[in-house]
């Protein structure tokens, strides 16, 4: 969910000192994710049959995690 991504990287930005606002952070983030995927070359997209993890909720060690039992799992 790109406003959870947005709220936590502008709480990380904040935390740093930085002075920003959640809206514009937002707008950066859709615009970025707009134009990685329409780019012509190695456009953001997933394949067919990737492994999608929600990671609105997780931090960078739980994603680890998720994706490590993932690979344990099915050995892929």
């Amino acid at each position: 969910d790109i406003e959870i991504r947005a709220r936590r990287r502008t709480n990380e930005l904040q935390a740093a000192g930085q002075s920003v606002m959640f809206r514009d952070v937002l707008a950066d983030m859709q615009a970025r994710d707009a134009r990685d995927r329409g780019r012509t070359i190695a456009p953001l997209r997933a394949v067919e049959d990737a492994k999608q993890i929600n990671t609105s909720d997780m931090d960078a060690d739980q994603v680890f995690i998720a994706a490590l039992a993932y690979i344990e799992t099915t050995g892929t």
